[in-house]
């Protein structure tokens, strides 16, 4: 396939853990928030993005797949699909918090192809601002979880507009959709817009979340009306922008063929996992509780065996040296991928009922003697004890 890099898809075992550790975080802030998770399909057919998958200064689409010539592409984006899920709903009359996750793909204006990993949050079936400040505070508590916390708020408006892209009660000067997603000037929103992005800047004060105004905020996509929002990372040429949304209504119209109502935000996995290691936050976060095991030779194994079953039933995470011996890494390789400890099955001494235990989660491990008996206890108390990113 032109333009595509096999490998640089895979993630590759010493990082998946970084996926996983992001993922846990999602899911535990959806709960928080009461939002529940949904999973589209990855193929679609063309006809369910219809016109909206194009960029706002481009006629060439934001999506590829190879399976086009039978009217089928690859996921390019979730919002569109959660609101036709809705739609089908039998309870589609009520609002819905919903969350989800998984690979997007797309063709970029360069011709490049491209996937990546993306979650987002949609509330929909809400008109009211609170939906807005609910989503906003979800993102930042998610961000807050990971150990990010200079992020800050920006908010925008891109006007009102009726169902079909025109200008509603804005100013009716302004006809071109490309300058409305540009986000429209201050003085060019009307009093309801106006007052739409003034109570929503006055609710977030009042929580103390900080936020500014930047009428020059763009989104990707054309179905975005009325308030708009970035969640930004640092200052000036330093600035990040780590994910964001806003109100879709005009859309959800389409959709759902009546007036309709429903705000999200979306943020890339892939770049935020680019911040987090940049940040050099992964290194703190990320314990894996393994304990590793290796045995001297194979008059241990049975031992070492039945004492990795007790880990087993306790969910206590375990790996066993395929080699006979103590490697001269095992104890360095267990620290910097944040294990609890090694545990060698020397023959003399487990013939006394013990074991040779490495405590690495101290910055010098420290090495004891164990009693085979007491073992699991050991390691239960060790993981207890210390406080790591979960």
């Amino acid at each position: 396939m032109p333009g595509y890099d096999y490998l640089k898809k895979f993630i590759l075992p010493e990082k998946s853990y970084r996926l996983r550790h992001l993922e846990d975080k999602i899911h535990k802030t959806a709960r928080l928030f009461n939002f529940e998770e949904i999973i589209s399909p990855v193929i679609q057919k063309c006809s369910s993005y219809g016109e909206c998958g194009k960029s706002e200064d481009s006629e060439e689409n934001y999506y590829f797949c190879e399976l086009k010539k039978d009217n089928f592409i690859l996921r390019p984006e979730a919002t569109l699909l959660i609101l036709s899920a809705v739609k089908n709903m039998p309870d589609n009359d009520k609002p819905k918090r919903l969350y989800y996750m998984g690979s997007m793909f797309r063709k970029e204006k360069n011709g490049e192809l491209k996937e990546f990993r993306q979650f987002g949050c949609e509330f929909i079936g809400s008109d009211k601002i609170f939906a807005e400040v609910e989503l906003i505070r979800m993102g930042l508590k998610f961000f807050e979880s990971l150990g990010i916390e200079d992020v800050g708020i920006e908010l925008s408006s891109y006007g009102c507009r009726d169902f079909k892209g025109r200008m509603k009660n804005c100013d009716e000067n302004i006809d071109d959709d490309k300058e409305i997603n540009n986000a429209c000037l201050p003085d060019k929103l009307c009093l309801k817009c106006r007052k739409k992005l003034s109570d929503l800047e006055r609710l977030l004060s009042n929580l103390m979340i900080h936020w500014d105004e930047n009428m020059s905020l763009e989104r990707m996509f054309s179905y975005y009306n009325n308030t708009v929002f970035n969640f930004v990372c640092g200052k000036g040429d330093e600035k990040i922008v780590l994910g964001g949304g806003g109100r879709y209504d005009r859309i959800a119209s389409e959709v759902m063929d009546r007036p309709y109502y429903a705000v999200g935000f979306s943020v890339d996995i892939d770049q935020l996992t680019e911040e987090l290691e940049r940040k050099n936050i992964f290194n703190s976060e990320n314990r894996s509780y393994v304990t590793y095991f290796t045995a001297e030779n194979e008059h241990v194994q049975l031992q070492l065996l039945q004492v990795t079953q007790d880990f087993v039933k306790e969910n206590m995470p375990f790996f066993i040296e395929s080699e006979y011996g103590l490697p001269e890494n095992i104890v360095w390789e267990s620290q910097i991928k944040k294990g609890l400890g090694v545990v060698y099955f020397e023959d003399n001494l487990a013939k006394e009922g013990k074991v040779r235990v490495f405590d690495t989660t101290k910055d010098e491990p420290e090495e004891t003697v164990v009693s085979i008996g007491k073992l699991l206890e050991y390691f239960l108390h060790l993981r207890k004890s210390k406080t790591y990113g979960d």
